[in-house]
């Protein structure tokens, strides 16, 4: 997209009126679109704090908060923001999943799995979700049992396949389950 042009759009928006939570919330989600994190960040946090309703701010912004948060190397953050933004029912599943790999890059590898296994309970065919809990059992020893949750998520008709190869996930997940999800991929 053009990033350049949004963000002006966006930043006259905001000059016009500058409590215009939504306003923030979209600047800085082409922000982060761009690849500008601080900044992105920044702005999300201001259209957080904007909210019409303070107890409980946009979940997408709050998701979207998380990943800006991530990109910066604040993993904890992000995994309270995309924790709170998974309260939502739109966005419970896909918010629940970025927690989880939060979670995985900090090294609390039982929350990360909680968390996948959730998802899954609810919707088997969460394959993001399927391929994590393969890399995470596989990076946390569990071979045998990364194996079995790989043969559930791939037979070959299924859209999973696409996870053997890692760039389905590089530059989506962080560094450390990207990094899982190779070693497993390697065997």
């Amino acid at each position: 997209g053009d990033y350049d042009a949004a963000d002006a759009a966006w930043t006259r928006a905001i000059e016009i009126d500058p409590t215009n939570a939504a306003a923030w919330g979209n600047r800085g989600t082409s922000r982060l679109q761009a690849g500008r994190w601080a900044d992105a960040r920044d702005d999300l946090e201001k259209a957080v704090g904007l909210s019409p309703d303070a107890n409980a701010p946009d979940a997408l912004t709050l998701n979207n908060l998380g990943n800006a948060e991530g990109a910066c190397g604040r993993w904890d953050v992000a995994a309270a923001y995309f924790l709170e933004a998974s309260k939502s029912r739109d966005l419970r599943d896909i918010a629940l999943a970025n927690f989880a790999l939060a979670k995985f890059q900090v090294g609390d590898v039982d929350a990360a799995l909680r968390a996948t296994r959730s998802l899954l309970r609810r919707d088997p065919e969460f394959w993001d979700a399927r391929a994590a809990t393969a890399a995470f059992l596989w990076a946390r020893g569990d071979e045998e049992d990364a194996e079995a949750e790989w043969t559930k998520a791939r037979p070959d008709d299924t859209p999973c396949a696409l996870y053997a190869d890692v760039r389905t996930v590089a530059g989506r997940w962080p560094p450390r389950c990207t990094a899982a999800l190779d070693a497993f991929l390697r065997v």
